[in-house]
């Protein structure tokens, strides 16, 4: 029979015959979810030249069939009495997972309106995209992960289905995801050195075929092995506890087999918290008043337009000209520009107070109201003025109104689906633990189907001629080792695998919960608000507003009043834009298309002094899927018109967008 050749490649150039007499104590190691090694000693002077360097590309063939391949160690030399020599060793493609932080994408602020999404260590197991994944999905990740940070490998076979509950993590390698997840389902795994660059397959512990060999024959009659009935369950039973918004907690139980009792012997009962659902509420209130300009009495009629015009102030102020004995104002007019046509039609009742938003569902109208102000002075003298307001008319009532902001609802965590049979598949089975040794005298010369080396990571073991559970016990390979030329040691147990005890801390472990959060969200500032309007005169200015308010009108009718005293004003693009004013130390903004922001002070008293801290106007919001950046364009802010008086203390700059 024609010997076995056994090649040693070193960087894919250096070629050395592991036959020659001078390699020594020549162990291939392979293990299930760790590292494979490769242990030599050549026999050379201690301080001769290494065939190796750290981080070497080292492979080993049999027979021309590649069955190893990995990176070097550093060379350790030896030297005693009468020998010298250098040991060298190398790690498999394992060990390239273990050296791969593993990570997850996470979004944080980078400043005012930036968004920056990045890596981090900071992960969530079993859950990716913001979705449940499965131990198998989160091993292909991991193995995936690795591969697109340029490792040498590649992926091959998962068939892990078990659907762990999420939980946070931080700070582990490739290779740690891929053992906590496979630990599930008592996984097993190999790489496949066959194939360039090396595969690594992952799957369940009853996977893998079942290889029977007979004591004596194929096995040499030194055998250690034991079962381990303590990891063995009868049946699990789950309870999953979810709080609710309302404080109460609902559960949910899986049970495997259905008719489980959990509390007979071996049975794995575990209580499962789960996160609650997490949500915002947006709120209104509103305030809404009859029409009462037309058809109401006189003192109705006065009672209503000194309540939405101030009209009480504006007369104490007409009182400098002349006591004012009486006043009285006339029957309203309306105009509904875009309102039913028909009067039977139209609303009632208008906004006095609050917003709307398009989530109340309210339809509103704006109506243009008008009537006539007469004041009467002591001395007889009539004196008129137009009153005009714009108000939103809609049959709504006054109450707060509520609705969930489904683009902020999150579900409660669901119970993960299959969780306790899965459990049961994993943990049913006794498991073996110990040793074999096989009879043949060549490593690799038991074959496979293809005519391979037989992988026996990808084999389970059965024994005959021993005792009648070992021919069917199907035991797990956890590790081959190979002392060349002739010596395989088959070690069976779970690799890495969970105690029962394990599971029942990793089910029942706290973690940070979220519990239910509904929170209020109030209208913001581009829903439709009621501000009431000041008097506007025929023949003179009877605006009220302190001047310290500015009013922004956003499109036809958004109205809102920000106080300027704050010092910051902030306008998003999206509307044509006008702050408007007066020169009682009121200023006239416009952000119109062209993107730019002017500053028209050509309307001031000459001894005017325009004064502001900071507009920001931002504008072509865009994302930037390369950087994770929200990109927004800068503006510049112009004086038009007539010069800022000397001795001003205002500022025209150009800004960067926030």
């Amino acid at each position: 029979m024609t010997a076995t050749l056994w090649t040693l490649k070193i960087n894919g150039a250096a070629v050395y015959d592991l036959r020659d007499t001078r390699f020594a104590n020549v162990t291939l190691a392979f293990r299930s979810l760790a590292a494979d090694t490769l242990a030599f000693v050549h026999g050379s002077a201690f301080d001769a030249a290494p065939l190796m360097a750290v981080n070497d590309v080292v492979e080993v063939f049999r027979n021309n069939v590649r069955v190893f391949k990995g990176q070097a160690n550093s060379p350790q030399p030896l030297a005693s009495a009468g020998a010298e020599g250098i040991r060298y060793s190398a790690r498999g493609a394992w060990a390239q997972l273990e050296e791969t932080a593993y990570l997850q994408q996470s979004a944080f602020s980078g400043g005012l309106n930036t968004i920056v999404v990045t890596d981090t260590p900071e992960v969530t197991l079993f859950a990716l995209g913001g979705a449940y994944a499965s131990a198998g999905a989160m091993i292909t990740h991991a193995i995936n992960a690795a591969i697109g940070a340029g490792r040498d490998l590649a992926l091959g076979t998962v068939d892990l289905d078990i659907q762990p509950r999420a939980e946070a993590a931080q700070d582990l390698s490739c290779a740690a995801v891929i053992v906590r997840a496979a630990r599930w389902q008592r996984g097993v795994s190999w790489f496949d050195y066959t194939v360039d660059p090396p595969a690594l397959s992952v799957v369940k512990h009853s996977t893998p075929a079942a290889a029977a060999l007979a004591i004596g024959t194929d096995v040499l009659p030194a055998i250690e092995i034991t079962a381990n009935e303590s990891n063995r369950v009868a049946g699990v039973a789950l309870y999953f506890r979810t709080p609710s918004e309302d404080g109460i907690t609902t559960l949910a139980e899986q049970r495997y087999p259905v008719d489980t009792d959990p509390q007979s012997a071996r049975t794995l009962v575990a209580s499962v918290a789960l996160d609650g659902g997490s949500a915002s509420y947006l709120e209104q209130d509103i305030t809404m008043k009859p029409f009462q300009h037309q058809d109401a009495a006189e003192g109705t009629r006065k009672a209503f337009w000194a309540d939405i015009m101030n009209l009480a102030a504006f007369i104490e102020q007409q009182a400098d000209g002349g006591a004012i004995t009486s006043w009285t104002v006339g029957v309203g007019s309306e105009i509904w520009p875009n309102g039913p046509e028909e009067e039977g039609d139209r609303p009632t009742k208008f906004l006095y107070a609050g917003a709307f938003a398009e989530w109340m569902g309210i339809a509103y109208y704006e109506v243009q109201l008008s009537a006539t102000l007469t004041l009467t002075r002591a001395n007889g003298q009539k004196e008129s003025f137009d009153l005009v307001a714009t108000v939103q008319a809609a049959n709504a009532t006054t109450q707060t109104y509520r609705s969930l902001d489904l683009d902020s609802y999150s579900p409660a965590e669901s119970a993960p689906a299959g969780l306790a049979a899965a459990l049961f598949n994993a943990f049913s089975e006794t498991q073996y633990a110990g040793s074999v040794t096989l009879a043949a005298r060549d490593c690799g010369a038991t074959l496979d189907g293809a005519g391979q080396p037989l992988n026996w990571l990808a084999r389970r073991l059965n024994l005959t001629g021993g005792p009648a559970a070992w021919s069917t016990m199907a035991a797990t390979v956890a590790e081959v080792v190979w002392t060349l030329p002739g010596r395989t040691t088959l070690s069976l147990g779970a690799p890495q695998h969970l105690t029962l005890n394990e599971v029942r801390d990793l089910l029942s472990q706290n973690r940070q919960r979220r519990s239910p959060r509904f929170a209020r969200q109030e209208a913001g500032t581009d829903d439709v608000s009621q501000q009431l309007p000041s008097v506007t005169a025929a023949r003179q200015n009877m605006s009220s507003s302190p001047q310290h308010e500015v009013l922004v009108v956003a499109g036809q009718s958004n109205k809102v009043t920000l106080d300027a005293t704050n010092g910051r004003v902030r306008i998003h693009a999206g509307a044509n834009l006008v702050i408007e004013a007066n020169k009682d130390g009121q200023i006239v903004v416009t952000a119109g298309n062209n993107q730019s922001i002017t500053l028209d002070v050509a309307d001031l008293a000459a001894n005017a002094v325009v004064k502001f801290r900071d507009i920001t106007y931002v504008t072509n919001v865009a994302y930037d899927t390369a950087t994770g950046i929200l990109k927004q364009t800068k503006i510049t802010a112009r004086v038009l018109g007539a010069a800022i008086p000397a001795g001003s203390d205002s500022t025209v700059e150009t800004a960067e967008a926030c």
